[in-house]
């Protein structure tokens, strides 16, 4: 049981590296988003509509043309957002499945680690879901006031033509909400991209270490299973562990050679 505890945590620990991966993902098209919206908003400052409603169509279709781009950044995060929390979600699982194990091979120090493992896991999942659904939010909402910049830069296009009063009042609106959004999120993003390109280096060393401790207990089991001639029969309990084991370790060596080949990827 202590060999199916140590492959059911390199497993989860797996899922983890590969959930703080789509979280990195997540927060660079955070600020990839924060960053085009200053450009919309540095391109329409001082050229929207002026109080006789003259509209330069060029910095407004610029700045739609931003807002577009934001749009589909936030777009991007929400999906990594939602890939972390499913991870996140998984490796909780496993956890749960390496603390019941624990506590069968007599562990209950370990296994309330593990728990706790758990535990956290689980509340990065809704931290990750919660901010899915906000980038999109977001999303749709830049992808409205794109449609508007686009709509009157069009307008403007043509010679001599102004915007009323209401439209001038909304498009006012709208420079104002990008302003506001710009300043800010520019800085909280872009540290909270370093902040959790931090966290997937961590993980990516506990996955390292948790990885070595299964070959190890694995290694441990064998002998032992061999020194015994296999498992024990008639024993329920350690055919239950042999098996358990080699379903855990198969599962966590799947899992390794998935992400080492790219799946672990937040872009997935």
């Amino acid at each position: 049981w202590a060999a199916a505890a140590a492959a059911r945590e390199w497993l989860a620990s797996t899922r983890s590296h590969a959930a703080s991966a789509a979280y990195g993902a997540a927060w660079s098209a955070v600020s990839e988003a924060d960053g085009a919206v200053m450009q919309a908003a540095g391109d329409g400052r001082g050229r929207m509509p002026d109080a006789q409603g003259r509209m330069d169509a060029g910095a407004l279709g610029r700045a739609g043309s931003a807002l577009g781009r934001a749009s589909d950044a936030s777009r991007r995060a929400a999906k990594s957002f939602r890939r972390s929390s499913r991870l996140d979600e998984a490796a909780a699982s496993e956890m749960m499945r390496a603390y019941r194990a624990c506590r069968r091979a007599a562990d209950e120090e370990h296994a309330g680690v593990v728990r706790d493992r758990a535990g956290k896991s689980r509340k990065s999942a809704r931290d990750a879901a919660r901010r899915a659904a906000a980038a999109g939010k977001r999303s749709d909402t830049l992808a409205r006031d794109a449609g508007k910049l686009a709509a009157c830069a069009a307008m403007a296009s043509a010679a001599g033509v102004t915007v009323g009063e209401v439209d001038l009042r909304e498009l006012s609106l709208v420079q104002a909400d990008m302003w506001e959004d710009a300043k800010r999120n520019r800085l909280d993003s872009a540290a909270l991209a370093a902040k959790a390109a931090e966290m997937e280096r961590a993980t990516a060393r506990v996955r390292s270490l948790s990885a070595s401790a299964a070959r190890l207990a694995a290694d441990t089991a064998a002998a032992a299973e061999a020194a015994n001639g296999g498992a024990r029969r008639g024993d329920s309990d350690a055919e239950r562990a042999a098996a358990a084991w080699r379903r855990a370790m198969a599962a966590a060596n799947r899992a390794d050679a998935e992400a080492a080949g790219g799946g672990g990827r937040g872009s997935r």
